[in-house]
């Protein structure tokens, strides 16, 4: 994952490009998004806010790696370790990225009040200037992602992602984020989600060789032809 822009090729760039243009065009809309979030206030959008933080919380990436590895282990369900083992990579990659991003951006939360430009480099280990990015959605749209293309179904597909939207929305509404902030993360959570999905099925289809694999048993040498 972290190594992969020294493989781009040109459309590669020209995405990262967008991307990028993405995330500065989204800096121009955190002052008024989060007016209209202050403006607007309920019991019913206190409770999906709610959702949202519980749903994109590491701990609980954390505790569901816990129970899909383990359980596929307890009942030797291939499915379910493999998909532990992508949570894995991704809250791992998230971690890699986001942490040096965040300290060195310094970025001030929404609820400090000194406005969305400002930043202070080194300064993110304080959490009122751990703003930039989230991490909430980087972790909800990469379960997302991971789980709607091990499922493959269109309709759990957009359950999935409609609960990741959850997470977006309460960032913004718990006033912990900018738009910006949420928007990155959820760019970023999506292809660090489907890259790991990818590795996985580049990993299951190998080409010919030998390789030594892990077993409920020990190791096992595995020839490919």
């Amino acid at each position: 994952m972290l190594s992969s822009p020294a493989r781009w090729d040109g459309s590669d760039v020209i995405k990262a490009g967008l991307f990028g243009a993405g995330a500065l065009g989204s800096f121009a809309l955190d002052v008024d998004i989060r007016r209209w979030m202050k403006e607007n206030r309920s019991p019913f959008l206190n409770g999906i806010e709610r959702v949202g933080f519980y749903y994109g919380s590491p701990m609980m990436m954390m505790s569901l790696i816990v129970v899909m590895y383990g359980g596929g282990a307890w009942t030797d369900d291939e499915w379910l370790m493999e998909t532990g083992v992508m949570f894995a990579g991704a809250l791992i990659s998230i971690a890699a990225i986001q942490e040096p991003v965040r300290i060195s951006a310094g970025r001030a939360r929404p609820e400090v009040e000194e406005g969305h430009r400002s930043f202070r480099f080194m300064a993110g280990l304080a959490d009122e200037r751990a703003s930039f990015f989230s991490g909430h959605c980087a972790v909800a749209f990469s379960m997302s992602a991971i789980l709607a293309r091990r499922i493959g179904n269109p309709f759990i597909s957009l359950g999935l992602y409609a609960l990741a939207t959850t997470t977006f929305f309460g960032r913004i509404y718990a006033d912990r984020h900018w738009f910006s902030d949420v928007c990155i993360g959820t760019l970023l959570g999506v292809l660090i989600g489907n890259s790991v999905v990818g590795w996985q099925n580049q990993r299951q289809s190998p080409g010919p060789g030998l390789s030594v694999a892990p077993t409920m048993h020990g190791l096992a040498l595995v020839f490919r032809f």
